[in-house]
């Protein structure tokens, strides 16, 4: 291999490791995009609620579906709120009797 291609190839793969090392060291909200649709959420496997930060100025609520798909939900949407409030009165419940 020659000297020429040895240094393109090392600058390829030393800008592909800046661009992968600047996107973890930037923080920023992960839905950019959400939806207000209703789900049902016997269609849910997993379900991350991230509170306002200094990265993001919004609530997020990620869903992962049990097809492996992200989808990002709108807090303000009612049918998302009403759920969120059911999923925070069962784990204040659970810590009360927890506790009892």
């Amino acid at each position: 291999m020659s000297a020429k291609l040895r240094a393109i190839l090392l600058a390829i793969a030393l800008s592909i490791y800046e661009v992968s090392a600047l996107s973890l060291t930037e923080p920023r909200c992960r839905c950019l995009k959400v939806t207000s649709n209703y789900i049902a959420p016997r269609h849910f496997s997993h379900i991350e609620i991230i509170p306002k930060s200094a990265y993001c100025s919004k609530a997020e609520i990620i869903i992962i579906s049990r097809h492996k798909t992200t989808i990002c939900l709108d807090p303000g949407a009612k049918w998302v709120k009403k759920y969120v409030s059911a999923i925070i009165s069962q784990v204040e419940e659970n810590v009360t009797r927890g506790t009892e």
